[in-house]
């Protein structure tokens, strides 16, 4: 592998057997002395390089390189905590290299809705519809009160929106949440979707910033909020809650509520609990259709009604599941 140098030569390296993509050696060979003919070009478990037949011959000097850890770090959250699990392993080091946003970050909800004039300049409450193969999960969107998430959500529901492809290469427009599951599901708490990749470390490719509404809480069953790993770094993963967590508010963007029948119900199904509390049988969104309704959704407390927080559930492993 050949990497410029910065007095005219190269330098030729080897990728250590790791997850990280780091060079395990380096030597810096004049550029004078690669002649043509010299090797050929190969690829080789993804690293292109040229064969150097005489390379102990050639001179060089060895550069050393710094220490590194041996594992990359990862980003844990505690466990009461709707968090998204950073990529680690290979997942990590594609994620590294992914493009640069395509929209520099700026979505709007008139973006979101384009080519559906009903959506548009339609009548009635925005609404999702969230098909799974456990039940509908039918929820409002405050498209008032938090716009650019409820922009984002619908952009990548509806395709509208860029998103990196599977391989984490390309942008693409396409239905993000079809097919994608419930990764994470704590009865007594909430359940978790919206990962791509299905590792609990999957996004869009992008990050947005926290678009928190001091008047919206976490303060009942079926309140829609974004997942994240910190401050301004939401992306696709959403919850949906079963209790009241305030300990969420103001550290996740409430966007929506959702009636919370089939959520509560997917919340008792038995799950792995060394495995981030991932469900036994994967729980499948199917589709994620976006309507205006006029109808209200159920709502499990009178408008003036309060709640009492209810507890976490048990611990949840702080160990992400393996990269494949």
């Amino acid at each position: 592998m050949a990497l410029g140098s910065a007095d005219g030569g190269v330098r030729l390296g080897t990728l250590d057997d790791s997850n990280v993509d780091v060079l395990s050696s380096i030597h810096e060979v004049p550029t004078e002395a690669l002649g043509e003919g010299l090797g050929s070009v190969g690829v080789e478990g993804g690293v292109v390089g040229r064969a150097l037949p005489d390379a102990e011959e050639l001179p060089r000097k060895v550069l050393p390189l710094p220490e590194r850890p041996v594992q990359p770090t990862i980003a844990v959250g505690t466990a009461d905590e709707p968090t998204e699990l950073e990529g680690v392993g290979p997942k990590a080091v594609i994620a590294a290299a992914s493009p640069v946003d395509p929209r520099g970050g700026k979505f709007t909800l008139a973006d979101a809705l384009a080519g559906d004039d009903t959506l548009a300049k339609g009548t009635g409450t925005l609404t999702a519809i969230i098909a799974t193969n456990h039940g509908k999960i039918t929820c409002e969107l405050f498209e008032d009160r938090a716009p650019n998430t409820v922009a984002n959500f619908v952009g990548l529901a509806r395709g509208t929106r860029e998103s990196l492809d599977h391989d984490r290469v390309r942008w693409t427009k396409h239905r993000l949440y079809d097919g994608v599951t419930f990764h994470r599901v704590i009865d007594g708490f909430m359940i978790q979707g919206g990962d791509p990749s299905g590792t609990s470390a999957g996004g869009p490719g992008y990050e947005i910033a926290d678009e928190i509404d001091p008047s919206l809480h976490h303060d009942r069953a079926g309140v829609l909020s974004m997942a994240n790993k910190g401050p301004n770094t939401a992306g696709s993963q959403f919850f949906v809650t079963v209790a009241a967590a305030a300990h969420l508010d103001g550290k996740h963007a409430v966007f929506g509520h959702c009636d919370p029948a089939v959520p509560s119900a997917i919340a008792k199904l038995p799950v792995d609990a060394q495995d981030n509390h991932r469900p036994r049988a994967a729980v499948v969104i199917e589709t994620v259709k976006i309507v205006r309704r006029v109808e209200a959704i159920r709502d499990p407390l009178p408008a003036t009604g309060t709640a009492t927080e209810a507890p976490a559930g048990p611990a949840p492993s702080d160990t992400p599941p393996p990269v494949e």
